[in-house]
């Protein structure tokens, strides 16, 4: 028996944004329900888990165009799988860097205080935790 596109779509969800990711909260409308259904065949079972980019890669450009959009809800929970998932603080941080160069300052501003519980939890070189272990 073959995994349903939307099972699928949920198993990848987990895998990219970790595995203690907050469920999605149940829909309130039928249209929301539509939506969380359309969400998780097309991007996640359909862009996410197609061939060509690795997961690395896909990580990176998703934290690039949060970054860009100034989506911090949405940044703080793939940074959290991606940290989750083996990307480092360090690489966070430089994605956050190269990102303040091309879609501005107040958007790398947005995006480290979004991302200061994550990277500072997980010991950022520079960040304030590793301040207090010196």
């Amino acid at each position: 028996m073959t995994e349903s596109t939307e099972s699928r779509g949920d198993t990848v969800r987990r895998q990219v944004l970790g595995p203690d990711s907050p469920p999605a909260s149940s829909p309130a409308t039928e249209a929301e329900a539509a939506f969380r259904a359309l969400a998780s065949r097309e991007i996640w079972a359909g862009v996410w888990d197609r061939p060509g980019l690795d997961l690395a890669t896909r990580r990176a450009i998703t934290l690039a165009v949060l970054i860009a959009l100034g989506r911090p809800e949405g940044l703080f929970a793939h940074a959290r799988g991606a940290l989750a998932d083996g990307m480092t603080a360090e690489e966070i941080g430089e994605i956050v860097m190269h990102c303040g160069l091309y879609c501005g300052a107040p958007a790398a501003d947005a995006a480290y205080r979004a991302l200061r519980p994550l990277l500072t939890d997980a010991g950022a070189p520079g960040s304030v935790a590793d301040a207090d272990d010196a």
